[in-house]
């Protein structure tokens, strides 16, 4: 079986329920680095940097144009986002909401909603982190996130906190007396299902980091700084001098 399954590109990811946690991962379902090049070197060169950031930050202001935002403008517009909407969603559910605070070693410990959110954001991790390593990609190398071995998984989780994970961590605490951690990861769960959350992910990948969707093709070609690369499995011995 695990022949099998390796000759034939399949992945192997140990999960939970429909996704909702990221235990581990065997091979990866692409045999193309294209994707991971592109995050590279976005990651590695302060103005593609800024660039992929902005793209992902669009991706929350609708309508609204952020092409000449620093990350210091971007952050605190972000912050000013986020804030209108977790007093949105207090007035809305009658969750009362005194900001984020929770232990990270224990969430049972903060206030259900914080909790909620934690169980929530869990989840989402669980996800992206899934399909990140499914397409090749890097969990480690964020673009705005920084030195954690999950900084994509954050960058990526981000373009949905808004809409996915915060309206059903405040509904659960108002609606729910019991297992709030249960219901939270069965909401989660149906959510991202109902909205194809995983083909959404994969397209937003692609799109921040400006790669276009290719048919994966099992290529392997060398690395040269002139020519940009060059075919494998030939010998170059002709080309140098003898």
């Amino acid at each position: 079986m695990r022949d099998s399954t390796a000759e034939c590109g399949t992945t192997t990811v140990w999960v939970g329920d429909q996704g909702v946690r990221y235990y581990a991962h065997g091979r990866g379902l692409t045999t193309s680095s294209h994707l991971l090049e592109a995050q590279a070197r976005a990651s590695s060169n302060r103005n593609e940097r800024l660039e992929v950031a902005r793209r992902m930050y669009t991706k929350r202001f609708a309508g609204e144009s952020v092409d000449a935002f620093t990350m210091q403008q971007l952050r605190g517009r972000e912050g000013v986002r986020m804030a209108r909407i977790y007093r949105s969603l207090s007035a809305r559910y009658g969750v009362a909401w005194g900001g984020r605070s929770y232990d990270a070693d224990d969430f049972s410990r903060s206030d259900p909603i914080n909790a909620a959110i934690s169980s929530a954001n869990a989840a989402l991790y669980g996800l992206v982190h899934s399909v990140i390593v499914a397409l090749g990609c890097s969990p480690g190398l964020g673009i705005v996130h920084n030195g954690n071995s999950r900084a994509f998984v954050f960058d990526i989780a981000d373009l949905y906190k808004a809409d996915v994970f915060l309206p059903i961590a405040f509904e659960a605490v108002a609606e729910t007396t019991a297992d709030l951690f249960g219901e939270v990861r069965r909401r989660m769960r149906d959510r991202m299902k109902r909205q194809k959350l995983i083909s959404q992910i994969v397209h937003d990948i692609q799109e921040v980091l400006g790669v276009e969707p290719e048919l994966e093709a099992s290529v392997v070609s060398l690395w040269d700084y002139q020519q940009g690369k060059v075919s494998a499995g030939t010998n170059w011995g002709s080309s140098w001098p003898s």
